[in-house]
């Protein structure tokens, strides 16, 4: 037996979203701060719409700036994987010298992905350098500068042109 009570909940499904919007005029109080209800002000359905569009358009030039700088930095690390790979050759080949008068493979910047600017030849230029030129392509090579003296800088760099021994002439004893 049903009760008209009952069969009016059953035949009236709940539908949360239309609960909602029942709360709409009721929070319109809440909403004077908002800009199209101060003054009383209205807006048309088009003037609305044209806001949203404005805004959308607003969005997709901000993300079109994104997507740019986003390809910018991708560009970046190619050119330093790259890099980073040439010099990889490069300090393979370097491995094997351990004589000061032997010529050394060029390394390339990760900076500039162009062969390092003042690059020794030798490790005897290497040897030879300054501390600021030695410094100067420690950065070119993405490394980071130890502090202390001229030598361990020196051997810093040796390392990252891939020299891993070398023969050390000692005076011969008349």
């Amino acid at each position: 037996m049903f009760d008209m009570k009952n069969v009016e909940k059953v035949s009236r499904p709940e539908f949360p979203p239309a609960e909602e919007l029942k709360l709409v005029p009721r929070r319109r109080g809440h909403c004077e701060q908002v800009p199209p209800f101060q003054f009383g002000a209205h807006f048309t359905f088009a003037e609305m719409m044209q806001s949203l569009l404005d805004l959308f358009d607003e969005i997709e030039e901000e993300s079109r700036e994104g997507f740019e700088d986003l390809g910018q930095r991708l560009d970046r690390l190619g050119l330093k994987i790259s890099t980073l790979n040439m010099n990889f050759s490069a300090r393979l080949n370097n491995s094997k010298v351990i004589y000061e008068h032997v010529r050394l493979t060029p390394l390339h910047s990760v900076l500039t992905g162009e062969l390092l600017p003042n690059c020794p030849s030798t490790l005897r230029e290497l040897h030879a350098l300054s501390v600021h030129e030695v410094e100067a392509l420690l950065v070119e090579l993405g490394e980071v500068v130890v502090r202390g003296p001229v030598g361990g800088k020196r051997r810093q760099l040796e390392t990252a042109f891939g020299v891993m021994s070398r023969v050390v002439q000692t005076r011969r004893r008349p």
